[in-house]
């Protein structure tokens, strides 16, 4: 019973966590987008893909790929 409880609070948390990374995925991606916006003249961008954040000192960077609406080159 104990060992079951177990199980089912850690699925539990587990799955509340990944709650909290689709949030910060997407205001990541909408920072990137509005920064790379500024940076280009206005040129609208669609991040692709957000990753890359285990890093053990540094938790301050993202690694994204982006695409540019205008001509769909990707960077």
């Amino acid at each position: 019973m104990l060992i079951k409880l177990g199980k089912f609070l850690l699925m539990a948390i587990s799955i509340l966590s990944l709650i909290g990374c689709v949030n910060l995925n997407k205001l990541q991606a909408k920072q990137i987008e509005e920064k790379l916006s500024e940076m280009y003249d206005g040129e609208k961008f669609e991040v692709l893909a957000l990753g890359n954040r285990f890093r053990p000192l540094t938790n301050d960077t993202v690694t994204a790929f982006v695409k540019s609406k205008k001509n769909g080159c990707c960077v």
